[in-house]
Formats: C-alpha cells, structure tokens, sequence
C-alpha cells in the first residue's frame, strides 16, 4: 500500500510521464515483508530509469510464490542499468542498505539481484527472493 501510495506521488510529479502497475496475487500480498525493501527498488527504477528517459516509462511491481519461495521483483522499461551516467550503477547506498537488511532479517535465505534487460526490452529488473517463506 505504500508503494503504490508514492508511485500515485510520483505519476503527479513527472506530470504523467511515469505509469505503473502492480502484479501481486491476494494470497501473496497478505505476506509479511520488511518495510523499506521495495522503496529503494522503486527510487531507483526512476531515478536512474525513468526521470533520465525523455518519455518517462513504466514500472511494474511483480509479487509471487515460486514453491516455498517469496519473489518480488521491481521492473522498470527505462534506459537500463549499463546506460546510467552513474558510475557505480547497481553498487549505490539504497541498494547496499536492501542487501544489509536482507541478510540481517532473512540470512542466507534472501537474496537480490539486478540485471539490465536485454534488447528489445530496455530497462532493468531488481528481485528480491527470500527462500522458505511459507
């Protein structure tokens, strides 16, 4: 609820230039989740994904159960990972502080990965999966 309550903040901000969606089954959406794991995945899917884009881009937010596993993941269709004017692309305080609370909350058991869609699809997808959540 409070992802999609800052992505409505951000549609007003970038004056419609931001779309989103969120994919998540009723069953998996009544899962507990840390709080502050998906908000640095969404900053960043617009900070460096979508602001930089002329026609701005959407993000779609996909929960689900794979087996015993929880996957979240945060896609966005914008310039992609290996095209930001950052030099530490995917290496950023946000994303060390979701790796940092991962491992302090879940262990081993948790995991996030970053990858730069490959072409046609442009943009980049962050997951994270956290094993044996059920």
């Amino acid at each position: 609820d409070f992802i999609t309550t800052y992505l409505q903040l951000l549609v007003i901000r970038m004056s419609g230039r931001l779309r989103y969606r969120v994919d998540c089954a009723p069953d998996v959406a009544a899962t507990p989740l840390a709080p502050l794991l998906l908000q640095p995945l969404v900053e960043n899917a617009v900070k460096y994904g979508l602001e930089p884009k002329v026609g701005g881009g959407e993000i779609v937010i996909h929960a689900a159960r794979e087996g015993d596993d929880l996957v979240v993941s945060v896609r966005d269709d914008g310039i992609g990972i290996g095209n930001t004017s950052s030099a530490k692309a995917g290496a950023g305080a946000g994303l060390q502080n979701v790796r940092d609370r991962l491992s302090a909350l879940y262990g081993e058991r948790a995991t996030l990965s970053i990858e730069a869609l490959a072409q046609p699809e442009q943009g980049t997808i962050a997951t994270i999966r956290v094993k044996a959540l059920w």
